[in-house]
């Protein structure tokens, strides 16, 4: 429904149509390119940056359903303790838990199915780049549903969540890509492989999203002329937070970038039989387009110690072997020794 209403808007639309359609596009596109122009090593692969883009856009349907289906259950669980649905206290936890919740986890379930566990993915500023990816398929089919949501155009929307909604998409898919890039590099390398700094940076991301939207949506802080300015003050601080740590978040990935798999990697994790089982590092699994399906099989990043375990075992029993070797040959050259005396 959303792309016919597109497709008619180009075609058989009048300016401004064109314009909200343009407006509405345009921002993912400039965000990601000045993410792809910061990359320092060998440029990604296409189609898998384009799969990240298809799935996570169309993760914004499943966001759609799950937010739905929480609103009506967090009226039940907070209506009988005395939580007015009406109340300011209702829709900030409505905001902050149901509706940045759920897209926020769909941003980053989608980064931990499809690219965390990529060979492709064998630098920190990678993570930046996918992360980047993962938020902004996302981002721009949400715009497009609230640009042309009445059936045209609007330009005032167009132009205002390009400047302000699409930024804070794109820089909570920064921030999350950022942090898998640290925690991957931790766990190919034996620091703090434990650590999950990914959910530090989920928790972050919905805490911004939510009150992001709480500020913007709810109109009982705009009841009176201080509160409107103090909300407004406060959107602008947003924004103006937004852009900094994006370029902050950037220019940072882009001067600590690490190569992920090195020597830790291929003396202990048995990196070099990794690389050649099918181009994976954490698993065997069957791609389609770029989209990883079917069953998993090998181990899981996030406990790289099974495959040390294995290593460090297959190791002893071959110091074993040798040992038992070395005992058994003297005796066998004693007995060759013994029967050309007789």
């Amino acid at each position: 429904m959303y792309q016919s209403w597109v497709v008619d808007a180009w075609i058989d639309g009048n300016f401004d149509e064109k314009l909200a359609l343009l407006l509405a596009l345009l921002p993912s596109v400039v965000i990601l390119f000045l993410v792809l122009r910061n990359i320092r090593y060998k440029k990604k692969p296409l189609k898998k940056l384009t799969a990240v883009l298809v799935v996570s856009a169309f993760c914004c349907f499943p966001a759609i359903i799950i937010e739905f289906f929480g609103m009506i259950l967090f009226v039940l669980i907070l209506t009988p303790i005395g939580i007015d649905y009406e109340g300011p206290l209702y829709s900030f936890l409505n905001y902050l838990i149901v509706i940045a919740g759920s897209e926020e986890c769909c941003k980053f379930f989608t980064f931990r199915w499809m690219i965390f566990s990529d060979r492709e993915f064998d630098n920190t500023y990678d993570g930046v780049v996918y992360g980047a990816a993962s938020a902004l398929g996302f981002a721009t089919i949400e715009n497009l549903m609230y640009v042309f949501g009445s059936g045209y155009g609007d330009l005032k929307t167009a132009l205002l969540r390009g400047v302000m909604s699409i930024p804070l998409h794109a820089i909570t898919g920064i921030v999350m890509g950022y942090y898998f890039g640290i925690a991957k590099y931790r766990r190919y390398n034996n620091i703090k492989p434990k650590s999950h700094p990914e959910i530090f940076a989920l928790a972050f991301s919905i805490l911004l999203h939510g009150s992001y939207d709480y500020l913007l949506s709810v109109p009982d802080i705009y009841k009176t002329k201080e509160s409107k300015v103090i909300a407004y003050m406060l959107i602008g601080a947003i924004i103006i937070f937004i852009y900094i740590l994006t370029w902050y978040t950037i220019k940072r990935a882009k001067k600590n970038s690490h190569n992920i798999y090195n020597r830790y990697y291929y003396e202990q994790l048995d990196g070099v039989l990794q690389d050649m089982a099918g181009g994976k590092t954490t698993e065997h699994r069957r791609t389609f387009f770029g989209v990883p399906f079917g069953r998993v099989n090998g181990f899981d990043p996030y406990h790289p110690y099974i495959v040390v375990v294995l290593s460090r075992f297959m190791h002893t029993a071959e110091t074993i072997e040798d040992r038992i070797s070395a005992a058994v040959s003297p005796q066998r050259e004693l007995r060759c020794v013994r029967r050309k005396d007789l």
